[in-house]
């Protein structure tokens, strides 16, 4: 809600905001490895946690986005698991299974949170990926689809330029990717895209919303 109000704000305004950003870095392998470990004496018995656990944890995480969070979550996670899988340890594969769940939340939280505009565009290129009568994926027949999909939860559809700008800002944003091609003369350039998310994380975001009920089978 925040940053939408300050994306809204004129740059004039913004200056007198005086705002300050703070960035923290990553944490590294061995950085994660200390805090799970201290959190693991915390929340596990001891011998509860087989002696990879922790470092697979860490590594993962530490190899993608270095959230202390993110490993804290999966590290829970994974114990969890254990604990339903009346396990006495929580081991390796309890890890790998719960770093793709935490994944899927987390997915799923963030495409929850675009507009509905974005994320029947974003559906579009899914519904369009996962049939096999289509060779590529180009702006405009997401656009044409985006439209009936509009019509059918009885939205007023935005252009094909805006759609296109819906798609760039979600490339930004990790879910797709654009690539541009050109077919030579007459035929010019177009984009092709590509999901980076599971189809099916975008169907179930987009069963989430109420207003779109019915639109996935």
């Amino acid at each position: 809600m925040y940053q939408r109000f300050h994306e809204n704000l004129s740059a004039r305004v913004r200056s007198t905001l005086a705002e300050t950003e703070i960035h923290f870095a990553p944490y590294d392998a061995a950085e994660l490895r200390a805090i799970l470990e201290q959190r693991a004496t915390e929340a596990f018995e001891s011998g509860a946690l087989s002696d990879d656990v922790i470092p697979l944890t860490a590594a993962l995480v530490a190899s993608n986005t270095g959230s202390a969070r993110r490993a804290i979550d999966i590290l829970r996670t994974a114990g969890e698991m254990a604990q339903k899988a009346d396990t006495d340890q929580v081991a390796e594969e309890h890890v790998r299974v719960a770093q793709e769940e935490v994944e899927e939340e987390i997915i799923k939280s963030e495409l929850t949170s675009l507009s509905s505009h974005a994320l029947l565009s974003l559906y579009a290129v899914a519904v369009l990926e996962m049939d096999e009568s289509v060779d590529e994926v180009r702006t405009k027949t997401v656009a044409q689809l985006y439209r009936r999909f509009c019509e059918a939860v009885e939205m007023e559809a935005r252009t094909t330029r805006t759609v296109q700008n819906h798609l760039s800002k979600m490339a930004l944003m990790g879910f797709l990717t654009s690539t541009e091609r050109n077919e030579g003369k007459g035929g010019g350039k177009f984009l092709v895209h590509e999901l980076s998310v599971d189809p099916q994380a975008v169907k179930s975001a987009i069963s989430e919303v109420d207003r779109f009920e019915g639109l996935v089978e």
